[in-house]
């Protein structure tokens, strides 16, 4: 049997159990969870702007 890796994405406690965050929909909280992985791949690449802003693109 060949064991393969997975991955998954984060979701900080705040986001779910957060009173600020308790009107987001479950799309809302996936879609921050993608974004933020995004973000994470983006500072491992160096990928910033000339003020030190960190950046990423996605498309699907």
């Amino acid at each position: 049997m060949t064991k393969t890796r997975q991955q998954f994405y984060q979701v900080p406690k705040l986001i779910v159990a957060g009173e600020r965050y308790k009107n987001l929909s479950a799309l809302d909280i996936m879609t921050y969870a993608v974004m933020l992985d995004r973000q994470q791949v983006s500072i491992k690449n160096h990928w910033h702007d000339e003020k030190g802003e960190v950046y990423f693109l996605y498309s699907n």
